[in-house]
């Protein structure tokens, strides 16, 4: 296969638009991590501010989240919750919170909205 047209140099920054799923993830891994962490572009709705609020329970400082800022977080271990974990009616909090909770050392109970309770 050859290549088509003529060559052009790509350079720069590329931000792409916010996702649900890597925004979670990103929030997570950076609640995890030792030390400071910014992210920026997270797409900011009720269920990936549900995954900021589950952390904060676990111990983790985190900047208050908004649509096109950056979001620090402070992270040194998670630590017992003094109280049920709320993940709203986030499916994917509640799921993704299952596998990191599922490796500590301490006993965590999930929560969430009516809807969530409901659901298998």
């Amino acid at each position: 296969m050859a290549p088509a047209g003529r060559r052009v140099k790509v350079q720069g920054v590329v931000r792409p638009p916010g996702d649900k799923s890597i925004s979670h993830r990103a929030v997570m891994l950076a609640g995890l991590a030792h030390g400071a962490s910014e992210l920026e572009g997270l797409l900011t709705g009720a269920d990936v501010k549900s995954t900021a609020r589950v952390l904060r329970q676990l111990g983790a400082r985190i900047s208050r989240v908004r649509e096109g800022g950056t979001v620090t977080v402070h992270a040194s271990r998670i630590s017992h919750p003094a109280s049920r974990l709320n993940c709203g009616n986030s499916g994917t909090t509640a799921r993704l919170m299952l596998g990191i909770l599922a490796g500590q050392r301490f006993a965590a109970t999930l929560t969430g909205d009516a809807s969530l309770r409901r659901r298998p």
